[in-house]
């Protein structure tokens, strides 16, 4: 589902020379510019430590039993958990900020570099607006390679972070098939309670800019439930699992599929 990333190769290379420029602006208003966020919460992810945890086996007074249904469920949820780490994949668009000083204008603070090399150049700014107990934030790149590819303040990603970081909603964009104009790859929002509830959801978008499947992850105290949904598919799958009884089920086709507490087929 995720897909359509800005070339690779021009990418890497031009973080990795930006890491290396420096800014000569400064920042005129004396408060401090708010923290670079994570664009991948660390608190919100999904906790799939049962699974990469427990290896069933066999009991010898079931010899017949087998693990198939913890497996399935086992290799949806840590396949699910890796798909879910796409905001890393941008964070590393904010890592040349943390390297220069901000601006302050009209209540925006505005971190802005830029580098250009063998008639190619690239100017990224990071902007982030203060507002009651949250704060705003985006991401703007203007690019020509001089060969006639090239955009003005396409905003790669936008987002909402509260102060304490609880609550949180990312869009990442690219561009549609003609380059010309943004629109969402993915839009996710998280919701943090406490250390044992979470809830995670993230929508899947392709080039045309049409919903292709919503991921959707929830945490009450031990019990976890994963939730798939495509537009492809009439039912979605479900995954549960209970951290204190060892139990859960995979749900696919409407079907409920159970294991035990140890982990053994129902």
């Amino acid at each position: 589902m995720i897909r359509r990333y800005i070339t690779y190769t021009i990418l890497i290379g031009l973080m990795v020379a930006l890491l290396g420029c420096s800014d000569d602006s400064t920042g005129p208003d004396p408060s401090e510019a708010p923290q670079l966020p994570e664009l991948q919460n660390e608190e919100a992810k999904m906790d799939v430590s049962f699974f990469k945890n427990t290896n069933p086996k066999a009991l010898a007074t079931a010899s017949s039993a087998t693990t198939q249904n913890y497996t399935d469920a086992k290799n949806t949820a840590i396949g699910a958990s890796s798909t879910l780490l796409y905001g890393n994949t941008y964070q590393g668009f904010l890592s040349a900020a943390g390297q220069q000083q901000p601006n302050y204008n009209n209540g925006v603070w505005e971190w802005t570099y830029s580098y250009s090399y063998q008639g190619t150049s690239l100017e990224i700014r990071t902007t982030a607006e203060e507002l009651n107990n949250k704060v705003e934030w985006a991401q703007y790149w203007t690019y020509d390679d001089s060969q006639g590819n090239s955009y003005n303040d396409y905003k790669i990603f936008e987002g909402t972070v509260s102060n304490d970081g609880s609550t949180g909603n990312w869009t990442f964009n690219v561009l549609d098939p003609n380059g010309t104009q943004e629109i969402p790859a993915i839009v996710s929002k998280y919701d943090i309670t406490s250390d044992t509830q979470r809830e995670l959801t993230a929508k899947f978008y392709d080039s045309s800019g049409s919903l292709t499947g919503t991921y959707k992850y929830v945490q009450d105290g031990a019990e976890h439930t994963l939730t798939i949904s495509t537009v492809s598919s009439s039912s979605d799958v479900i995954v549960f699992w209970n951290t204190d009884t060892g139990a859960g089920y995979i749900q696919e086709n409407g079907t409920k599929h159970e294991w035990d507490s140890n982990q053994q087929d129902i």
